[in-house]
């Protein structure tokens, strides 16, 4: 059977149940696994968030080197470098790795997390206060 065709025609997914419905007609072989990303915008480019802005990556090893150092706690059960960029990765830090769930609402959620976080009278994002 194979995988499908990623060269399909585009589809609004307007409702939780109209993607559940798209993906029952893709998931139908069980010899694949599928991982998804969800995006606000499809012209957003897949690149991890460290290669977004060269001073970022310049000075990656700086950035990692100094959390840890700044942050012993949340990294000392940590053994590998992976476990400690999926740690930095999950508070937002730029790391070179790239999101990706196997469970498609997820990716329903974060592709709706623009619109979930702008000011209903302004439009413009959120801003938290912690």
């Amino acid at each position: 059977m194979g995988p499908p065709s990623l060269e399909q025609d585009e589809t609004a997914i307007g409702s939780v149940r109209t993607l559940l419905g798209e993906l029952e007609s893709l998931t139908q072989d069980p010899d694949y696994e599928y991982y998804y990303r969800g995006h606000s915008n499809k012209k957003f480019e897949l690149v991890p968030s460290v290669y977004r802005n060269s001073g970022w990556i310049s000075n990656e090893h700086r950035m990692f080197r100094e959390l840890v150092l700044r942050c012993p706690d949340d990294f000392h059960e940590l053994e590998t470098t992976f476990q400690k960029l999926v740690k930095m990765q999950h508070y937002a830090l730029p790391t070179r790795l790239l999101d990706i769930t196997g469970n498609p609402l997820i990716a329903l959620l974060f592709a709706c997390k623009a619109e979930i976080d702008k000011d209903d009278e302004t439009g413009k994002e959120k801003k938290c206060r912690w």
